[in-house]
């Protein structure tokens, strides 16, 4: 006849430990999903902004639009190409804007833009210089009418 018995200090250390080993691991698996869903978003976001960039400049006398406020002069530009602010998945708060940076500091001499995200770290940075070479950092997320 089989004796019940409770269990005993260490058997239930032992389960403890696999409890704790197991319960992070869908999330962790989670985590890595929503990154690249975020990353998803964040180019074809970035995209979008390219084509309302090539679309100013079409129309806005072969100008870019200008670094601040760059989404707000989107929005109102003629054609519209899209109709509300873009965020970045990965920026602090849900309200942080796709950066946006000219080859030189004025959008009548500018000749090449990039428009980047932050990226998974959360701290990426990107620049475009006059010949139009991209530099980043961090795993940014970027696109531009420059080069790498």
């Amino acid at each position: 006849m089989l004796k019940s018995r409770g269990l005993t200090l260490i058997e239930l250390l032992i389960v403890m430990v696999i409890l704790a080993i197991l319960i992070p691991m869908p999330y962790i698996g989670f985590k890595g999903l929503q990154n690249e869903a975020n990353k998803t978003k964040a180019m074809g976001d970035i995209q979008v902004i390219k084509l309302a960039c090539e679309s100013y400049y079409k129309n806005n006398y072969n100008q870019y639009p200008p670094v601040n406020g760059y989404q707000s002069a989107l929005l109102v530009a003629v054609p519209q190409i899209f109709d509300r602010m873009l965020y970045d998945p990965f920026g602090a708060i849900v309200t942080t804007r796709y950066s946006y940076k000219l080859s030189t500091d004025d959008p009548a001499t500018a000749k090449y833009y990039i428009v980047y995200s932050i990226g998974p770290q959360k701290d990426g940075t990107a620049s475009v210089d006059n010949n139009g070479i991209v530099t980043t950092t961090n795993e940014v997320i970027w696109g531009s009418n420059g080069h790498q």
